[in-house]
C-alpha cells in the first residue's frame, strides 16, 4: 500500500440516511466502470466512520491529503469527518461499504473523537475483520428476519473491539480542537461555494467569509484540500457543467453562463483537459 499526494475535485458533506434503530448501513458495490472518470466518487465527509473491503479490483482512495492504492483483498477505514474520494482504472470493482453511527460509536466508545483508526493489511487479524464485514451483510440482509439482526450487531461489536484493541491511536485533546476549528472553516468554505459558484467568485470573498487575509486563506486552503482555492472553484463548476450536460436540454452557452464560467475559450479548456472531447460530444455520449 502507498501513499502520495493527489488532487481533489468536489467535496460534500454527505447525510449519511441510516435505517431506523440500525445503528449502521451496509452494501455490496459491484461496478463495471468505463473510465476512471465515471468510476470517481467525489470527495465528501461524514460523522460515521466508513470501511471499504475491495473484493475485486485495484481503488485508490484520496484521504487526509495522501492517496493510497487499495487492491483486491485489502480493508481501508475512513476516519470521522475526514474528507475522502475514490477513484480506479480497473474494469470491475466489487466491494462492501460499511458505514457506522457516529452517535452510535460514542455511546460505547465515550472518547470516540480522539481515536484515529489505520489499518495494517500486513497484520493477520485483518482476516477476522473481513469475516465480520461478511457476517454484517449476510445477516443485515436476512429479511427483517430479528435473529439475524442480532447476528449482525454481534459482528458489529466485534469489528469495533477489533479496530479499537489493534488499529486505534488517540490524538490529544488539543489536536482534536486544532482538527474540529479546521475542519469548520473549510465546511464554512465549501457551503458558501457551493452556494456562489454560478456568480463571480474571488478568493477574497472567500477569505472573508472565515475573516482571514486572502493570503493566509490562500496558503491555509492549499494545504488542507491539496489544491489551490482557484483549481477547486473550477472544478466545482466543472462537475455542475457534467451534471446540466446529462440532466438537461440547456444549451451549452447557458450551461456555460449557468455555471460560472465567463469566456466559451476557458471553459472549452477546462472541460477538455477532464473529459478529452468536447461538451456536445460529452451530451451525446451520456445520452447513449
Amino acid at each position: 500500500m502507498t501513499q502520495t499526494e493527489h488532487n481533489a475535485t468536489n467535496i460534500h458533506h454527505e447525510l449519511i440516511n441510516l435505517q431506523p434503530n440500525v445503528p449502521f448501513k451496509i452494501y455490496l458495490s459491484d461496478q463495471h466502470p468505463r473510465s476512471v472518470n465515471e468510476s470517481y466518487i467525489l470527495p465528501h465527509y461524514h460523522a460515521d466512520i466508513e470501511i471499504i473491503y475491495l473484493l475485486k479490483g485495484t481503488v485508490n482512495i484520496y484521504d487526509d491529503n495522501n492517496l493510497t492504492e487499495l487492491h483486491t483483498g485489502s480493508v481501508y477505514i475512513v476516519n470521522s469527518n475526514s474528507i475522502h474520494s475514490t477513484s480506479s482504472s480497473s474494469s470491475h470493482i466489487t466491494n462492501y461499504v460499511l458505514q457506522i453511527s457516529f452517535d452510535f460509536l460514542m455511546n460505547f466508545i465515550p472518547d470516540f473523537p480522539k481515536y484515529h483508526f489505520l489499518i495494517n493489511n500486513d497484520d493477520t487479524i485483518v482476516s477476522k475483520l473481513k469475516k465480520d464485514i461478511s457476517l454484517i451483510n449476510q445477516f443485515h440482509n436476512k429479511n427483517n428476519n430479528d435473529n439475524s439482526y442480532l447476528m449482525s450487531l454481534s459482528s458489529l461489536f466485534d469489528l469495533m473491539y477489533i479496530l479499537t484493541n489493534n488499529f486505534a491511536t488517540q490524538i490529544s485533546s488539543k489536536t482534536a480542537q486544532k482538527t474540529a476549528k479546521y475542519h469548520q472553516r473549510i465546511s464554512t468554505v465549501i457551503g458558501y461555494i457551493e452556494s456562489n459558484y454560478s456568480s463571480s467568485l474571488s478568493l477574497t470573498d472567500v477569505a472573508n467569509q472565515i475573516h482571514l487575509s486572502p493570503a493566509y486563506f490562500s496558503h491555509f486552503f492549499k494545504l488542507q484540500m491539496g489544491m489551490t482555492f482557484y483549481e477547486y472553484l473550477t472544478n466545482v463548476r466543472m462537475k455542475h457543467v457534467e451534471s446540466e450536460l446529462k440532466n438537461t436540454n440547456n444549451e451549452i452557452l447557458k450551461i456555460m453562463d449557468n455555471c460560472g464560467f465567463t469566456t466559451y475559450h476557458q471553459f472549452r479548456k477546462e472541460f477538455y483537459q477532464r473529459f478529452n472531447m468536447s461538451p456536445s460530444h460529452f451530451r451525446k455520449s451520456a445520452i447513449h
